[in-house]
């Protein structure tokens, strides 16, 4: 598969693709068969021979020199795709050999790959042939921190943004070394004056360290009870609709005991059909009386329940 233009780098399959510097050992790596990606490695065989392609496409771009490199970087600067196109093509074994330092069980060279050829179409893109530096020595930088910058991703079930886990691993550098001086963690406010940051952005950037446990997770290893089994639940609860229910039936009950005036006072004035609570001079006006006339009706009508449907107490008071 050709690598026709810079782009295709970014986002091709590196399935089909390869670079020469590797041996048997560096792709020997078997893929989790159970994995639920479809276009996942299944055999170790499959895995070397995925590698081995990519490795024999990408021998065939011819490594520059320093001279080329910067000329390239000229017509770059210029606009040329082709001669971004081809810095990109002539370094991709750069990042083969950068990516198999950080090659382990649960991060397959492929993925690893894929991340540090974007790194590598930066480079390209910023290099600069006045600062007088290899491609390599500059690319190499902008490889490794996409690469570092994708891992510190993959491994939090949550991601969080690549300055926050930048901070955080500021906070926990800065705390082991203020305990191995002072034999005891710093407080929020001593690490916020070491590193110049907010307390409450320390706070919450400490928080998002917190570890995530699977509520089926298993709490012992005698049984299967699990997390799930202590952590109360309040999307359902039948006791409470039960009463909820109740309290419903003994207050209409409670209302059906007064005069139709009394009735449609309470109703009004404390929203019980409707979530609008009608002040004392729109009930007045309502049955052409004065506000006064109305707060006392309410207060008899309420006292009127209170003697005789005194349990109704207990529903405010559970």
């Amino acid at each position: 598969m050709r690598l026709s233009s810079y782009k295709e780098v970014e986002y091709l399959d590196l399935d089909d693709l390869e670079p020469d510097e590797l041996h048997e050992d560096d792709y020997s790596m078997e893929e989790d068969t159970e994995s639920s990606d479809p276009t996942a490695f299944k055999t170790k065989g499959g895995y070397q021979d995925s590698i081995k392609s990519y490795l024999k496409e990408v021998s065939r771009y011819k490594l520059l020199n320093f001279e080329e490199e910067k000329e390239l970087s000229r017509q770059i600067q210029k606009g040329d795709p082709d001669a971004l196109n081809q810095l990109i093509q002539s370094n991709l074994r750069l990042v083969i050999k950068i990516a198999k330092a950080f090659v382990s069980k649960e991060y397959p060279l492929v993925d690893i790959i894929q991340d540090g050829n974007i790194g590598l179409i930066r480079a390209a893109q910023k290099y600069d042939h006045k600062k007088n530096v290899r491609f390599s020595t500059y690319g190499a930088q902008w490889i490794k921190q996409m690469i570092i910058r994708a891992l510190s991703q993959k491994r939090r079930l949550v991601r969080l943004p690549y300055r926050k886990e930048k901070t955080l691993k500021k906070i926990k550098e800065t705390a082991s070394k203020f305990f191995n001086d002072h034999k005891r963690y710093p407080t929020t406010q001593e690490l916020s004056n070491f590193l110049d940051i907010p307390p409450h952005e320390i706070e919450t950037t400490k928080f998002s360290e917190v570890s995530i446990s699977s509520l089926e997770a298993s709490l012992c290893d005698e049984n299967a009870f699990t997390l799930e089994n202590i952590v109360e639940s309040s999307s359902f609860n039948p006791h409470e609709s039960l009463v909820q229910r109740d309290m419903v039936e003994d207050t209409q009950m409670a209302l059906n005991s007064l005069i139709p005036k009394e009735r449609t006072i309470l109703i009004h004035r404390f929203g019980l059909k409707s979530e609008d609570k009608h002040t004392l001079k729109e009930m007045g006006e309502h049955f052409g009386i004065s506000a006064e006339t109305v707060r006392q009706i309410e207060n008899r009508s309420l006292k009127k329940l209170e003697e005789t449907h005194y349990h109704l107490k207990s529903y405010i008071h559970r």
